[in-house]
């Protein structure tokens, strides 16, 4: 069975869709060449081939190559093309696809030349990868070709994520499995926490073999006349005998949970308390319990099979996930709020994507009025501070910080900068529409200082003006069913609707704002600041958070106004002034958290708008926090206010 499937395809690039590129080591192209090495190299055998690399199946050679080596993992051979003594030239790299002549001994491989796509599907082979080759040709049936890539990529750095469609992605072995004989063929360590103890004695054993043939029937009749007649010939055998004796006591039990023969192949997926799956049932400490009601032991592991069908990573919520209490480090789970694989390690979940989108932070478009868009990637963290979090707003308002989960289930596009006074003046020039430049000047003297005295109104003009003018959907509409848009028109007047999905300028939504502040960190700012706690958290004094000094524009060293965009350090993902310069407006309403979430968005209705992200007015250390949130009335005009746009990715 070919189990080499991505997105029903072939994750080897035979397809086109494949891995990213790497920061470091030489780049590599995996082809899998299924059954066209058959005959060359039945015995699996190590194997060189001369590869070279062609324009054309019949068109002149680009490059030869060098002999590079086949790998056989569970039967399936996989050719690396570049981790042989000679690296891909940049002339294969660029090219949208080139096509591979394969020979041995001056002979064409059957099947040859192939087309491959060298973009699409190079990543970056290293020492690590290397290693996990070997490995796997030594532990022949523990993993599967598919998964092998997919986790060499991800060990090496390849890859900032890996999205496998759940429905056609297989395996032979993760952690503890069996194969469909019932035979142990892996690590018997468990995929969810620690291993279980020694699960209890089996169950009994099967029935004893039949009994023995019954006794031989009576002698036939005796005959009329004449003397007695010989024996009569045999009657039939008797019934068959009593049941043997029971067999002898099982094994002991395998530990923790195990599907039968009717389960195995189907998805494994957790209910809040147990793992289940979709039909059959699971065993655990020598029992069967029906689907869905599983109740295992707190030191059971998740143990699966893989027949011709595949083991499929189980599908959870964010929530599921969350509350699996101690997930083993590789563990690989299918996000479905996100449609995205996670991957845990050192106890934390990563996410795990496809190779053509960008990676975080990642300048993807350059907008001829708001300059450089970032990426951002979907996904769930936590939201708001912990209660050791110093100088953090306490629970009883509708600022409080108190934490959620919250899932985001939309790629972002994110402006790089703050919106400046010369953004404001081009859209200006072109849209004429938009109010006059509203900033006081004085706090933004240039026209790279940020925009600021905006109304919350007005940045909801300017996002839908600017849509228009790069023919994008606009987002901001004053009716449910989104056929009337917010213009220079009604723009003070209301209601106000965003249209999620179009693909046009908005406003962050408050999680998305800290989401992207954050960039993965869970610190007070999205880096270290040692000299942060209780006593410096209100303190303007210059030189005592350096730091944070380095990353915003607030009391300790503004020197009473605001300052031109991008000049402090950017976030990890590449995102200036978050911290300090001006207060960036939200599209929520201020309102209490709720508890885990999916798009929170905020209330329906308030009398407060959210700002966040602090300013160079006065502003303290702590109100810099990633997790502060600042309030005023959508029709506030403070000239320490401004604002930073998003777009949804489709």
């Amino acid at each position: 069975m070919n189990r080499l499937k991505l997105m029903a395809a072939a994750v080897l690039l035979l397809s086109g869709v494949g891995l990213v590129l790497a920061r470091e080591g030489a780049v590599v192209v995996p082809l899998h060449l299924g059954p066209a090495l058959a005959a060359v190299d039945s015995e699996h055998a190590t194997l060189t081939l001369q590869v070279d690399y062609l324009s054309a199946p019949d068109g002149r050679l680009l490059h030869r190559g060098s002999e590079e080596r086949i790998r056989w993992v569970n039967g399936e051979p996989l050719l690396f093309l570049g981790s042989g003594g000679q690296p891909l030239p940049a002339e294969v790299l660029a090219r949208p696809s080139v096509w591979v002549r394969l020979s041995r001994q001056g002979r064409e491989i059957p099947g040859s030349p192939f087309t491959v796509n060298p973009l699409a599907g190079s990543f970056r082979l290293t020492g690590d990868l290397e290693n996990l080759l070997l490995l796997a040709e030594k532990a022949a049936g523990t993993v599967d070709a598919t998964y092998l890539v997919a986790v060499m990529s991800y060990m090496a750095g390849n890859l900032d994520y890996l999205d496998l469609e759940a429905t056609s992605y297989a395996i032979t072995g993760v952690g503890p499995v069996i194969d469909s004989a019932g035979r142990w063929v892996g690590d018997p360590t468990g995929l969810v926490g620690p291993a279980g103890p020694t699960g209890p004695q089996g169950p009994q054993g099967d029935p004893g073999v039949p009994g023995p043939t019954g006794p031989q029937g009576l002698a036939g009749e005796t005959g009329p006349t004449g003397p007695t007649g010989p024996e009569g010939p045999s009657g039939a055998p008797g019934p068959t005998g009593p049941v043997g004796p029971t067999g002898p006591q099982g094994e002991p039990g395998l530990p923790g949970l195990l599907p039968d023969g009717a389960a195995a192949g189907n998805t494994p997926y957790w209910d809040g308390s147990a793992w289940v799956t979709d039909s059959g049932n699971l065993h655990n400490a020598g029992g069967s319990v029906g689907v869905g009601t599983a109740t295992p032991d707190a030191s059971a592991k998740l143990e699966v099979s893989s027949t011709s069908q595949g083991f499929l990573p189980p599908r959870l919520t964010t929530a599921q996930m969350l509350a699996i209490a101690s997930p083993a480090t590789g563990l690989i789970v299918f996000n479905t709020d996100l449609d995205s694989l996670y991957c845990t390690v050192g106890g934390k979940w990563r996410p795990l994507s496809w190779s053509d989108k960008p990676s975080p932070g990642q300048v993807v478009e350059t907008d001829g009025i708001v300059g450089a868009l970032r990426f951002a990637p979907r996904g769930f963290f936590i939201q708001g501070s912990p209660e050791s979090e110093p100088c953090r707003e306490t629970v009883g308002s509708c600022q409080s910080e108190s934490q959620f989960t919250h899932t985001l289930t939309r790629d972002l596009l994110v402006m790089e900068t703050e919106v400046t006074r010369q953004m404001w003046a081009d859209l200006k020039a072109l849209q004429t529409s938009l109010p006059g430049d509203p900033s006081n000047t004085g706090a933004s003297p240039t026209m790279d200082h940020p925009a600021n005295s905006m109304t919350w109104w007005e940045t909801l003009l300017f996002a839908n003006l600017l849509s228009v003018q790069n023919g994008l959907t606009r987002c901001y509409y004053a009716d449910e069913t989104f056929t009337t848009p917010i213009d220079a028109t009604n723009y003070i007047a209301g209601p106000y609707y965003c249209d999620w999905t179009a693909n046009g300028y908005r406003l962050p939504c408050e999680g998305e704002w800290e989401y992207v502040c954050r960039a993965g960190t869970t610190s007070p700012f999205w880096f270290a600041e040692p000299n942060y706690n209780s006593d410096s958290c209100d303190s303007c004094t210059s030189g005592l958070l350096p730091n944070l000094e380095a990353a915003s524009w607030f009391c300790a060293n503004s020197a009473g106004s605001a300052h031109a965009v991008g000049l402090k350090a950017a976030s990890p993902w590449g995102l200036k002034d978050v911290y300090g310069n001006v207060w960036e407006w939200c599209w929520d309403w201020c309102g209490t958290y709720p508890g885990m979430s999916v798009d929170y968005r905020g209330p329906t209705t308030g009398s407060v708008k959210i700002l966040r992200g602090s300013c160079w007015h006065m502003d303290i250390p702590t109100y810099n926090r990633s997790a502060m949130r600042g309030i005023d009335n959508p029709n506030g005009r403070g000239f320490g206010y401004g604002f930073r746009l998003v777009r949804t990715l489709p």
